[in-house]
């Protein structure tokens, strides 16, 4: 068996926000939503035991123990703890100020002018697409 390699990645290209956990936010977090190492390994599909090692900084944890480890955060705290440049439907239509409903028939008729892309089958915006679409938008009086 391969030995498993560290991400190389620590910090979002684009925000500069750091990807990578550190052993004591991983370990807070956990605390916050209330769980052992066991129930955390268990959701993260790992051993407790590499829990444990994760969060003492023995280890550094792999891309796939990362992505898990960000949507179990943003499941226990309903809003991304991960980089806020991606933004829900929900969050956009409260950002534009129209309804949820008005998106889905846009990317529907596919006449939305913005780009997205799906996280299972979620819909996910760039905040920065949005606000240069808004501004080339204007109208110039």
């Amino acid at each position: 068996m391969k030995p498993r390699r560290a991400v190389a990645m620590k910090h979002c290209p684009n925000c500069g926000v750091r990807i990578t956990p550190t052993p004591k936010e991983m370990r807070v977090w956990r605390k916050a939503a209330h769980l052992t190492q066991g129930e955390m390994g268990q959701r993260l599909k790992i051993s407790a035991a590499c829990v444990a090692y994760l969060e003492s900084g023995k280890r550094s944890p792999s891309a796939t123990v990362i992505a898990r480890f960000w949507k179990l955060i943003e499941m226990n705290t309903r809003h991304a703890a991960a980089p806020s440049h991606f933004m829900t439907v929900a969050e956009v239509a409260e950002y534009l100020r129209i309804n949820p409903s008005t998106i889905y028939r846009l990317l529907r008729k596919r006449q939305l002018p913005l780009p997205v892309f799906t996280v299972g089958s979620d819909y996910r915006f760039d905040k920065e697409a949005i606000d240069k679409w808004m501004t080339d938008e204007q109208v110039k009086c």
